[in-house]
């Protein structure tokens, strides 16, 4: 069958059986079908899962880690290294979701909830997260590559980077996740290696539903 029919088969299938899960019409997670990029590694959020139980369900792909900014505060489930994000489930209405006809792509975040328990809230700049995607570029020419995202975060962006470099595109708390924000990461404008790769999404916030969204529109570099 043709790429074109079997993603839109996939897409008219979760359409067809996805119910809802939270406040925000998104579909379950347990009827979402698996999504494939063109560059190794790379995924929406929320899209290839693992069950854990009754306690919901971890990101395959992306990752988090968390930090307390202000002292005297809850730690972080994630605190201080890497963890598969949990899909949040019951994400606030004024959060964006993604439709099945534009790619699935859901809330991740520290917990299920998105909450960092027992956290005081009320001051967007108590707890740094970072998230994190691998992608593999071995056989491709790094300067090649072009991915166009779509993305939106709770509560504020501090900026994204590759590998560890500076970080670029920090954006005020100024309603971040009621609307995506779009993204275009260039090789010719950042350093990818032709190995490994990390793209990470840093923000800040007070640990109240805290989270981050990434839709891949599109992903590609050519063969070296």
């Amino acid at each position: 069958m043709p790429l074109r029919a079997l993603v839109l088969l996939a897409s008219l299938v979760a359409a067809a059986s996805c119910g809802s899960s939270g406040t925000s019409g998104e579909p379950s997670p347990t009827a979402l079908p698996s999504v494939s990029s063109l560059l190794p590694g790379l995924g929406n959020t929320g899209s290839q899962l693992v069950a854990q139980g009754s306690d919901g369900f971890t990101d395959q792909v992306w990752q988090v880690k968390c930090e307390r900014i202000q002292p005297g505060i809850a730690p972080c489930p994630a605190e201080g290294a890497f963890v598969r994000a949990w899909r949040v489930l019951g994400a606030p209405q004024e959060w964006v979701y993604s439709t099945p006809q534009l790619g699935f792509a859901f809330w991740i975040g520290v917990s299920t909830n998105g909450y960092v328990p027992d956290t005081p809230g009320g001051d967007s700049r108590l707890y740094q997260y970072t998230y994190r995607v691998a992608l593999n570029l071995t056989g491709y020419n790094p300067a090649s590559v072009a991915i166009k995202l779509d993305w939106a975060g709770d509560n504020r962006f501090d900026g994204w980077r590759v590998n560890g470099g500076p970080l670029r595109g920090a954006l005020p708390d100024d309603g971040l996740w009621t609307e995506w924000k779009p993204l275009t990461i260039r090789g010719t404008e950042v350093t990818f290696a032709p190995t490994t790769n990390t793209l990470e999404f840093q923000l800040t916030g007070d640990g109240v539903t805290d989270g981050l969204i990434v839709r891949i529109l599109s992903a590609a570099a050519s063969r070296r």
